[in-house]
């Protein structure tokens, strides 16, 4: 979300950020940030910064998978099943 903020909307270009978090089963959940802003230019290259590292951390923490579309602005999502049998 701070990327979003801080990245997509130059020169005080207005825009929206939209945080969605989804269940489609009892066991499976999506996480999403997206904005409309300028988007990233070099998909290729997911980018070296921290909250690039952050996120990338969080997915692999969760076993999860991580998406990145920039069709139209960024958006990024992390899908997850939950393991209901693990306590912690």
């Amino acid at each position: 979300m701070s990327n979003a903020l801080k990245y997509a909307f130059p020169n005080q270009q207005s825009g929206w950020v939209r945080i969605e978090l989804t269940d489609f089963s009892a066991d499976h959940l999506r996480l999403v940030v997206a904005d409309n802003g300028v988007g990233k230019t070099n998909i290729t290259s997911p980018g070296t910064g921290f909250g690039t590292q952050l996120v990338t951390l969080l997915t692999r923490q969760l076993d999860g998978n991580l998406r990145q579309d920039t069709t139209q602005g960024t958006a990024r999502g992390i899908s997850i099943t939950l393991d209901c049998s693990r306590t912690r």
